[in-house]
């Protein structure tokens, strides 16, 4: 920790002769930070995933631990690879309320083939180990959210007319698979930023 300069001036004054043992020591901030989202791989697929990534995912990896700014990175190397490709994104890379990166290519109809080949090409570089191991992460308020999502499937599906009671739980109740089920689906998805969530 550098020493302020009027704490310098003050000691030159007073005749101080060790700067160092005068200086306050230095504070652990870090203990105050609330831990963001990371992922931790379990020692029984760390040998797997290192052993078939390319060198550009192995160096994320290598340490057992992904942080949310390498799984940016990777998505970032991702995005760019798919522009050099020669493609655009209709939904470029965002994060859920889950902190997955969730996108959208469409490809010209007569250039599907090149399209998913380079997308293949692109994932395989950058982000499909990181994205295996991103799967095993954690952080503050994900239940709650999830806990969320469901309280509101409930409540719309039942203000669409259909009898919650009939079912144990939230899984059990997607088997109703009626328009109105997809429907509020689809709103709880929209409403909380959860593409893709089934419950």
């Amino acid at each position: 920790m550098r020493t302020p300069v009027t704490v310098l001036l003050a000691l030159a004054l007073l005749g101080a002769c060790d700067d160092a043992a005068s200086a306050p020591p230095a504070i652990d901030t870090t203990q105050f930070a609330a831990p963001g989202p990371r992922a931790r791989i379990p020692d029984s697929e760390k040998s797997i995933l290192l052993d078939r990534t390319s060198e550009f995912q192995r160096d994320i990896l290598s340490d057992n631990l992904v942080t949310l700014s390498e799984y940016e990175r990777a998505y970032l190397s991702f995005t760019q690879c798919i522009i050099e490709g020669g493609y655009k994104f209709d939904k470029e890379p965002t994060l859920t309320a889950l902190m997955d990166f969730d996108y959208r290519i469409i490809y010209p109809i007569e250039d599907v083939e090149r399209g998913r080949s380079v997308h293949e090409a692109c994932r395989v570089e950058f982000t499909q180990e990181v994205e295996l191991a991103w799967s095993h992460k954690e952080f503050a308020g994900e239940a709650d959210i999830i806990n969320e999502a469901q309280k509101r499937m409930v409540a719309c599906a039942q203000e669409a007319g259909i009898d919650v009671s009939e079912y144990e739980d939230l899984r059990s109740l997607r088997q109703e698979r009626s328009e109105d089920f997809y429907t509020c689906l689809f709103v709880v998805q929209e409403q909380m930023n959860l593409p893709g969530w089934g419950g």
